[in-house]
């Protein structure tokens, strides 16, 4: 009988501590990367530009329904443009061994973008946003060397919807 009592307050008490220490997590912000959880409140937004039909935009219309906007399909009725334009993807080598082969490479992508209102009012002017990052490069693994660079974009697409969306909650909180 006290054995089964002492399991059970041990059980007790390490679940008091595991709710604890969720619970303080939680307070710091504590968040998962990749997690979107911002509320915007925007008016009806239409995205257009040159790239408004790439993958960033369709990332970015999803992050922008998630966040609470209602993104329309015609500029007739939208409140917001937000025009996505040049974006642009690039590698160059970063780094060369003694054999003079790469052995790094630099990736760059960057998108271009503009959120104006509907009598074409400047809300947010055009920015840029840029990242860069490197990985490193073998001639005997050039098949999965260029799947890591495919992976390595498509983590840069997430981050560069991220950081859009970050201004645009900057610019929402501005507004009346």
């Amino acid at each position: 009988m006290n054995i089964s009592m002492s399991r059970r307050s041990l059980k007790i008490g390490l679940l008091g501590l595991l709710i604890t220490l969720l619970l303080l997590v939680e307070a710091c912000g504590f968040r998962l990367r990749g997690s979107t959880d911002i509320s915007l409140t925007l008016a009806d937004t239409y995205v257009t530009g040159s790239a408004a039909q790439s993958r960033l935009a369709v990332e970015l219309r999803r992050a922008l329904r998630q966040s609470g906007v209602t993104v329309v399909e015609s500029r007739d009725v939208a409140e917001q443009i937000l025009t996505l334009d040049a974006e642009r993807k690039g590698r160059r080598a970063a780094s060369l061994n003694t054999r003079g082969n790469i052995q790094d490479y630099e990736l760059r992508y960057e998108v271009d973008f503009s959120l104006s209102s509907r009598a074409g009012e400047v809300v947010l002017p055009r920015q840029t946003v840029t990242l860069v990052r490197s990985y490193s490069y073998d001639q005997d693994q050039v098949l999965a060397k260029d799947r890591e660079e495919q992976s390595l974009y498509r983590t840069m697409r997430s981050e560069l919807v991220r950081n859009i969306m970050r201004r645009l909650q900057a610019v929402a909180r501005r507004q009346p």
